[in-house]
């Protein structure tokens, strides 16, 4: 039904006699827009003055200077601005729902960022509140298609411009004035607003403190944050910082004991077959043995000559997979908040395919090379060819099996000794469908109970298991399975809220099968202490680069789970792990191995 002639004709007056009717339109929507992200991603908790009033002094600070724009692209802009935001706002709210935290930047410039596990996950992170969010940019483009012709061209003189600015210099101090004084209020400890501003300060370019930046400086402010972070940055450390990465690059952890490394040294020469396993977390090996969930990863643990440790904390951040990658590749930590394959995936990163001479070093991957930008980090870490999406041809069911199968058909071919990376993908979130052929007994009490989510996690888990067992199978009647040491491990825990308590394990575990020697190792370890820890079950220690002009060992910035137990406690703590994470951030910023050559 037409609106009535007479309430056409005085909402087109309004219009075209006050352009601010518009620009308030664009706060108020934009406001409850902003409240309604806050209520999804933000302010979960919070008392609802500060829910409510805060999102309106954003979208105040965003669009009133659209009265500074020229009359004629005044409404296309702001229409425009509004749309921009709106997408941003859902990206960082799914965003938020995996990973705890919002988008950094420079993921942005991540190749082929519109994958299918991105879409995947993102399709399992809608809700239907997110309306709320799209809602306000339909209601302002549709004011602004109905009345773009009747809006008031109405000049504005510097007298209001300059009023206009001052509004808005004066609304985005009140907004950061307001969260001051809740930090002040709320904090446990005795902050002076001082204080308080030097942390604000802070959470602008700390890398983990996206969620803070918002709350302290508003959406604006992240929002130019973000854009600052889709710029590339050269980072040059000063003498200081790069003697420290020095120091540290040339203390290499603590060796095995002689016995041990005796030991060890007979696998010199074997083929090194390193499984990386998509969100495989260590509460499934404890799961009823009765229930056949992954008989052949409990066949492996538990053989004589395997090495065991299902309590690895992992290490990986915002690039997830990416970063297991690197951390069992190279023993360096990722980026702290950051995604390093976005700027940092080429370098002469030190590895285990330098420190294997004399290897042919193959990765073989389910998905295309441009995923996570594959195609250079294999080139970084040493290997001369990379397969790719193996898993292509199945349509996103029983991957495992086709890149277990596909990598027969590559290991058939290569001369030995060889190292080959596999990754698996059935497991990779969300749980919200059948990945796999269903095998699992539903008519089994324990399974009958599982969240839909743990079920269909466990089908893949389980898919994986069969598809390793057959491929284990396939190494033994072609007589490989003895000339090889087989290494499993966990790259990541699943996403956030993509499993049940049951299954939300905090740990992924390393099992390392053929290694000649038994340890069942209890304690927790981290990620990073992989790395030394292959190096020593294949007899080899360390490899050799170049620091400060001088041949060094080098064994990863972790520590082997072969090295005697010492200080131990401290080698855990958070100090230890935060110090190696701030020179693991400095060398990969200042690109240090892309600088120096490895001998």
């Amino acid at each position: 039904m037409n609106m009535p002639r007479r309430i056409q004709e005085a909402t087109a007056v309004i219009f075209r006699k006050d352009t601010n009717l518009f620009v308030a339109a664009l706060v108020v929507l934009g406001g409850l827009q902003l409240w309604a992200f806050g209520q999804c991603a933000l302010y979960r908790g919070y008392p609802w003055k500060v829910a409510f009033f805060e999102p309106f002094l954003d979208a105040a600070v965003l669009y009133l200077p659209s009265l500074l724009l020229p009359r004629k692209i005044r409404g296309t802009v702001s229409v425009t601005v509004f749309f921009i935001f709106t997408c941003f706002l859902l990206a960082n709210t799914w965003y938020e729902r995996n990973f705890g935290d919002f988008m950094p930047g420079n993921i942005i410039g991540t190749t082929d960022i519109l994958n299918s596990f991105v879409i995947n996950s993102t399709r399992n992170s809608l809700k239907w509140w997110d309306c709320l969010i799209a809602a306000p940019f339909f209601i302002i483009l549709a004011i602004y298609l109905r009345y773009r012709k009747d809006m008031a061209t109405d000049h504005y003189s510097v007298k209001s411009r300059i009023l206009t600015v001052i509004c808005v210099v004066v609304i985005f101090g009140a907004r950061f004035g307001l969260a001051a004084r809740r930090s002040h209020n709320w904090s446990p400890y005795a902050l002076t607003y001082k204080d308080i501003i030097d942390e604000d300060i802070t959470s602008l370019t700390h890398p983990t403190c996206r969620i803070q930046t918002v709350q302290y400086w508003g959406i604006p402010m992240f929002f130019m944050r973000t854009l600052y972070e889709c710029v590339p940055r050269t980072y040059t450390p000063s003498p200081e910082e790069l003697r420290e990465i020095n120091e540290l690059l040339s203390s290499s952890g603590p060796l095995p004991q002689a016995t041990v490394m005796e030991e060890l040294s007979n696998n010199k020469g074997k083929n090194l077959i390193l499984i990386i396993v998509e969100s495989l977390h260590s509460s499934v090996l404890t799961l009823p043995v009765e229930e056949n969930i992954c008989p052949t990863l409990h066949a492996l643990a538990s053989d004589s000559g395997s090495v065991t440790a299902l309590n690895v904390i992992p290490n990986a951040g915002l690039g997830r997979s990416a970063d297991g990658q690197l951390i069992y590749n190279t023993g360096l930590l990722p980026l702290e908040g950051d995604v390093f394959i976005t700027d940092y995936a080429t370098a002469d990163y030190p590895s285990l395919a330098k420190a294997l001479r004399g290897y042919t070093a193959i990765e073989a991957i389910g998905e295309r090379k441009e995923v996570w930008n594959h195609h250079l980090t294999t080139l970084s870490y040493g290997y001369t060819r990379l397969y790719e999406n193996l898993a292509g041809n199945c349509d996103g069911m029983n991957e495992d099996a086709e890149i277990f199968n596909a990598a027969t058909d590559i290991i058939s071919g290569l001369p030995q000794p060889f190292l080959i990376e596999i990754t698996s993908l059935s497991m990779h979130e969300p749980f919200d469908k059948p990945k796999v052929s269903p095998t699992l007994d539903n008519d089994s009490e324990f399974i009958s109970r599982l969240d839909s989510r743990d079920r269909y996690y466990l089908e893949a888990v389980k898919h994986f298991d069969t598809a390793l067992g057959e491929f284990i199978q396939w190494l033994r009647n072609n007589g490989l399975a003895d000339k090889s040491v087989i290494v499993l491990a966990g790259d990541h825990e699943a996403a956030k809220n993509a499993l049940s308590p049951l299954l939300s394990h905090p740990t992924v575990p390393l099992i390392i099968y053929n290694a000649g020697y038994k340890l069942n190792h209890p304690q927790p370890i981290n990620q990073i202490d992989v790395f030394p820890t292959i190096l020593d079950v294949m007899g080899i220690n360390s490899m050799e680069i170049k620091v400060d002009g001088e041949t060094v060992p080098y064994r990863g910035l972790g520590r082997s789970i072969f090295a005697p137990e010492l200080t131990y406690s401290t080698y855990m703590s958070d100090e230890w792990l935060h110090h190696r994470q701030e020179i693991c951030d400095k060398i990969i910023r200042s690109r240090y191995f892309s600088t120096t050559d490895h001998p």
